[in-house]
């Protein structure tokens, strides 16, 4: 199979192919003068996005305006607070009689299972490295609620 579709060997830039995890061929080109895309995410993001994002000395933005920002905080801090407690209680959740399948988690993950129009199930290939992704986060949530960095004062847990 020719990929360069009649083109001499100089006209075609370099390119990388990968596999993305549906299937799909993805194509990374790159300019043929030296140029990256760094430009074009200048561009979108702005030069202060994506510097910051290298690990300038630039201050990183905060999530909240300035003003007002301590009421902001407060809800959003109480907001997350009561979310961690929420993926605690889903995760361990008790099965009623006996049936994993009653879990709203392990419901979840079986929804997780399902490709596209959800037809049909994910191959174990494809599924692997979603279900290892949730399980990663889980434990992340479990070591934090194990031995808290700090406290969480809304939903009681103590540092």
């Amino acid at each position: 199979m020719d990929v360069t579709n009649g083109m001499g060997e100089d006209d075609v830039d370099e390119e990388t192919y990968g596999e993305n995890i549906d299937g799909d061929v993805e194509i990374e080109l790159e300019e043929e003068d030296g140029q990256s895309l760094e430009s074009d995410e200048e561009e979108i993001f702005g030069e202060d996005e994506v510097d910051a994002g290298r690990g300038s000395d630039l201050p990183t933005r905060e999530p909240f305006s300035s003003g007002g920002s301590g009421e902001m905080h407060a809800a959003a801090t109480e907001l997350l607070q009561i979310l961690f407690e929420l993926c605690i209680a889903f995760m361990t959740e008790e099965f009623r009689d006996g049936q994993p399948s009653s879990s709203i988690l392990v419901y979840y993950s079986g929804v997780l299972a399902l490709q596209g129009t959800g037809e049909i199930f994910r191959t174990a290939k494809l599924f692997t490295p979603i279900l290892s992704q949730l399980i990663y986060i889980q434990r992340l949530l479990f070591l934090e609620y194990a031995l808290p960095y700090e406290a969480y004062p809304h939903i009681g847990l103590e540092e």
